[in-house]
C-alpha cells in the first residue's frame, strides 16, 4: 500500500474551505468546520 501524503493542518483547513466548509469555532488548536449541507469536520 502506498503511503499517504503529509498534509499540514493549515493546508487541510484551506482545502476544506475550497470544498465549501467554513470554520464555525476554534478551541485552542481544534477547529470545527461545517458545510452548508450539514456535514461537520474537526481538525486538530
Amino acid at each position: 500500500m502506498d503511503k499517504l501524503p503529509v498534509v499540514s493542518g493549515k493546508d487541510l483547513i484551506n482545502l476544506l474551505a475550497k470544498l465549501g466548509f467554513s470554520v464555525v469555532r476554534i478551541n485552542g488548536s481544534h477547529h470545527r468546520l461545517r458545510h452548508p449541507d450539514g456535514r461537520v469536520a474537526r481538525e486538530h
